[in-house]
């Protein structure tokens, strides 16, 4: 090849180089929000609609915790079939371990849980999620947490054993009973 053709050659290489360099940078198109012009004949929402009823959080401090959860606890045990039952607050989910009495069928077994979800819902509405399991090692860690919060150590002491217990306890989804007589979903 002669020296102007090479020449030739390697300018049309790399113009081609840039302008796919330039064509695969540019900005992606997005089409323009269309402007949202108010109907003229909206009327206004009635002062009373437009209050939104004020969001009840639970409590942070440890000791109000502790008391609520000994409360749901006891709540939890009084359902027929159950033995004894653990509560943890985490946020604004419940996680309960139930000792079931006698080793129920599992059709027993889920409606004693449904039931223990549903009362614990009810007795604290401030509660997001409840979360019921009758699995022993869940309740072992969920007994050695509730211990632990009892003697003055923070929730956030037991952040990767909730982590766990969380993640065993997720796969059935926590129950979000909206109103008594709902029928939530519990985890083994």
């Amino acid at each position: 090849m002669k020296q102007p053709q090479k020449i030739a050659v390697y300018f049309v290489m790399a113009l081609f180089f840039i302008m796919i360099t330039a064509g695969g940078c540019s900005v992606a198109k997005k089409p323009e929000p269309s402007p949202t012009v108010p109907s003229p004949q909206a009327s206004p929402v009635p002062q009373s609609q437009n209050k939104t009823l004020p969001v009840r959080n639970m409590p942070t401090n440890n000791k109000e915790l502790n008391r609520i959860s000994k409360m749901l606890a006891a709540e939890a045990a009084k359902v027929s079939g159950v033995k004894g039952s653990t509560v943890v607050i985490s946020g604004n989910t419940a996680y309960v371990g139930v000792d079931i009495a006698n080793e129920a069928e599992k059709s027993r077994t889920d409606r004693i849980k449904k039931e223990v979800a549903r009362v614990v819902k009810v007795k604290e509405d401030r509660l997001a999620n409840v979360m019921v399991s009758t699995d022993a090692d869940i309740i072992t860690r969920l007994k050695r947490i509730s211990t632990g919060l009892s003697k003055g150590q923070p929730l956030s002491a037991f952040n990767r054993e909730m982590a766990e217990i969380a993640r065993r306890m997720s796969p059935n989804t926590p129950t979000t009973p909206t109103k008594p007589g709902t029928s939530p979903r519990t985890t083994p």
